[in-house]
This record gives structure tokens, sequence and C-alpha cells, in this order.
């Protein structure tokens, strides 16, 4: 079974030759490709903190983008709306003092066609963000939280993450940000979650927790249509059951 590190190590570099390096060396404990390194596994770059987050690819994290990618295809199958799967592609905070905002890519977006924004909304902005986490800490998982939601003044709409544990458990949790009195700095709340444990009797169902709805308006920022074919993004046991399942697998060959 995959056992990701307690810690992951920060390690101080100068310049790219030596961040390679250390990308190198990290590279000897996986598989992986080593060609383009910095921009294969940049996960966050903040030019005011001088802070680059190196995230090595691992065959769990491609199975859990690629499983949750087939919920939002079915969904948009059905739906028979027209979105953007934007993936992984990197977007850039707000400038702070002359200096470049921090940038992030995620692990998947969603974005609206230009000519389905409404007025005042940036196609900068996904509509809606997945992050993937493998035991990580808490707290990097709340400062991407608050970067999307934060950073975008509220264009991003949905924020999804995925955290899967050592122990057969997935959680995936929707979350908001809740303003308080007299404090600058909001403090990232779910407000949905589901709860996947596998089954100690692999013929037996697991136990899922609970269910996640996002609605369409929060997606498309109107109504639906009408006698139309429009529904809202539900996560379907069938569907969550199939994608614990690839991702457990992957965890017990890696």
């Amino acid at each position: 079974m995959y056992k990701p590190p307690a810690k992951a190590p920060v390690l101080q570099f100068i310049g790219e030759e030596q961040c390679c390096q250390f990308i190198n060396q990290e590279l000897d404990k996986y598989e992986g490709i080593r060609e383009d390194l910095l921009r294969k596994c940049c996960k966050s770059y903040d030019p005011q903190q001088s802070m680059v987050v190196i995230e090595i690819p691992s065959c769990i994290h491609a199975v859990a983008c690629a499983a949750f990618g087939y919920i939002t295809d079915t969904w948009l199958r059905q739906s028979e709306t027209l979105i953007l799967s934007t993936v992984s592609a990197s977007v850039c905070g707000k400038m702070r003092d002359n200096c470049e905002g921090r940038m992030i890519r995620p692990d998947g977006s969603l974005k609206l066609p230009r000519e389905e924004l409404p007025c005042g909304k940036s196609w900068k902005w996904p509509i809606l963000v997945v992050e993937i986490k493998l035991s990580e800490p808490i707290s990097h998982l709340m400062e991407d939280i608050i970067f999307w939601v934060d950073e975008s003044d509220g264009d991003v709409k949905v924020m999804i993450t995925v955290s899967i544990s050592r122990g057969y458990k997935i959680k995936i949790q929707r979350w908001n940000l809740h303003r308080r009195p007299n404090r600058a700095d909001p403090i990232p709340f779910p407000t949905g979650k589901i709860e996947i444990t596998r089954s100690p009797n692999k013929k037996s169902p697991h136990k899922i927790t609970e269910n996640l709805t996002i609605s369409f308006e929060d997606l498309y920022l109107r109504p639906k249509k009408p006698k139309s074919t429009e529904c809202d993004l539900t996560f379907a046991r069938e569907s969550l059951e199939q994608m614990a399942e690839q991702i457990w697998i992957t965890q017990e060959q890696a």
C-alpha cells in the first residue's frame, strides 16, 4: 500500500538549476518523467515570498484526477450544456506592491465560455476548481481554498477538495469562506461533504455518508431553462464507488 511521507521536505535553493537538482533527487524515489520538470511539477509559485511548491506526480493522484473528471463529464453529457474543462490550467492571483501575484495550478477546473459569462465576470477564473490531496497537512489545503475563493473575489463559485487517506477513506468537500467581524482574514468552512469508507468485505457495499449536490445555477450563473435537460451536479453513489475503487486499487499496487 502507498505510504506518503509524513511531512513534505522544505528545501532552499538558488536559481532554476539547483531547484531542478532537488527535484531530480526526489524523483529517484518515484517513477516519473524528467523532461521540463519545473513546468510539469510546479504546483504554485509565490514571487512575494520567493517560494515555489513542487508536487511530484504519482499514479494515485493521476487516477483520482481522471476519476473525478469522469463524474463531471457524465454530468455534462446528461445536462447537454457547454462548459470547458480547463483541467490544470495555471492562474495568477492579484498583484500586490507592484509584484506579480501567486501562481497556482489546480488539479481540475471548469470554465464557462466567454459568451456565457454575465457582465462583470472575468474569464480568467474557472467557475469550479478541484484540489486533490494525499494525506497533506490541513494548513496547505486551507491556503489553496483561501486563494481560489478570496483572490477571485467570488468568481470561483465552487471549490471542491478530495482528500485521500492511507486508511481507505476518501473525503469530498465543498468550501466557502466565512468573513469574521473586525478580521481581514477569512476562514474556510465546508458547506457539504461526502465520506467514502472501504468495506472490510470487498463484496459488501462501501460506506458512503451524506451526499453532495452542486446547483446548476452555481455553475452556469443562471437558472435552468424550462423543459430542458439542464440539471444539478449530483454525485451518484455508483460513480463515487467506481472512483473509490480505482483509487484504492492504485494504492495497493503503488
